[in-house]
């Protein structure tokens, strides 16, 4: 099956695109802390990077024995490990991190910086930088913040994304040559 595009984002500081399926899209927005007394839900992203950039298409989170508040994610690093390595044998990168904040135009924490930053030094990626998600409160696009993290830089992404109006046919349907791995 071929993702559809939903989103891009874009940043003038490199010319990288990083896009996202509306199945993506439609996991991640189904999981949102919808009061500020739900807990943070998080996880994994996977993808795949060719020629046309990054697409993430897949997220895997929130797992059982996860550390949660309304306030805090953490993931079970046993568990998210052994997401990485299913994903692998599905010929799915890891691409990096998303979780949740009950804000309608979500930014991270310290917290999210730091452990972003921690990741990325002691992590093996398929990547230049890993891309860190939060989903927010707010109409899509708006409610999805985006930040990649390098050993040395961080890059801020700007989302665009297909306003109700558009027919799906405007959006992006990869073929499987486009799909893999360049």
């Amino acid at each position: 099956m071929r993702p559809t595009i939903g989103m891009t984002a874009y940043s003038d500081k490199c010319s990288d695109t990083i896009s996202f399926s509306l199945e993506l899209i439609d996991y991640l927005w189904g999981r949102r802390q919808q009061t500020s007394r739900d807990p943070e839900s998080g996880g994994q992203l996977f993808g795949i990077i060719n020629n046309y950039g990054i697409i993430v298409t897949t997220a895997s989170g929130p797992y059982s024995n996860d550390m949660r508040s309304s306030t805090r994610y953490q993931s079970d690093p046993l568990q998210a490990q052994k997401e990485i390595e299913q994903q692998a044998k599905r010929g799915q990168l890891y691409l990096g991190e998303w979780h949740t904040h009950c804000q309608n135009l979500p930014n991270p924490s310290h917290y999210d910086i730091t452990a972003m930053k921690a990741l990325v030094a002691s992590s093996s990626l398929n990547l230049r930088h890993a891309i860190l998600l939060i989903v927010g409160n707010n109409h899509i696009p708006n409610s999805f913040y985006i930040e990649s993290f390098g050993k040395t830089d961080s890059i801020k992404w700007n989302m665009i994304g297909l306003s109700q109006n558009e027919t799906s046919a405007k959006r992006k349907n990869f073929t499987a040559e486009e799909i893999g791995n360049a």
